[in-house]
């Protein structure tokens, strides 16, 4: 019989589900409205939220600094923070102490989020094509749950202007975002 943490989680992964969807269905469109004001550090405890039982048996630390609200879609930023964080979960399954680090920062008119975990090393043929659509490592190459692969975490990222890179070698993995706040006059 589920209990009421689990229900509870049911309750938030299929309101995140709802938020999904509409987020792919905004993915072809130009005129998406992105009037949120978003609090990215609230963004990235969402996204752990969903995660709980994937990030159970990881050590999850979170070290936000104090951010300007980011004009864009909640949905969309917890759907870039959960496939980052899902995939380092996959990414550290064998890896003994495993860590994820998610650190905010607020530098020269940008927001920066850097996800690193310490799992193995991402080669440099895989780095150059993690961003490409349909690309996995996994097994079978189908994935089930939240996430929706790099490929949309790209595309999201570089509709707000902003950019995301990986460096990876045998200590840790490093996913860093930028997003551009934009200026009074509207100019990124």
């Amino acid at each position: 019989m589920a209990n009421g943490a689990d229900l509870h989680d049911l309750r938030l992964a299929s309101r995140h589900t709802v938020g999904i969807v509409k987020s792919v269905k905004q993915l072809g469109r130009t005129d998406i409205d992105v009037d949120e004001a978003v609090d990215i550090n609230d963004s990235i405890n969402h996204a752990l939220s969903l995660l709980q039982s994937e990030i159970r048996r990881i050590e999850v630390r979170v070290r936000p600094s104090e951010l300007p609200k980011f004009q864009g879609l909640k949905t969309e930023l917890v759907q870039v923070w959960v496939n980052i964080i899902k995939n380092a979960c996959d990414a550290l399954q064998h890896t003994p102490n495993p860590a994820i680090e998610i650190q905010t920062r607020y530098v020269k008119q940008k927001l920066l989020v850097t996800i690193t975990n310490n799992g193995p090393e991402i080669d440099e043929v895989t780095r150059r094509k993690i961003f490409q659509p349909n690309f996995t490592t996994k097994k079978g190459g189908l994935s089930f749950g939240l996430g929706l692969g790099l490929s949309i975490v790209k595309r999201i990222v570089s509709g707000y202007g902003g950019s995301i890179a990986v460096k990876s070698d045998e200590q840790k993995t490093i996913f860093r975002i930028k997003l551009p706040i934009e200026g009074e006059h509207g100019e990124a």
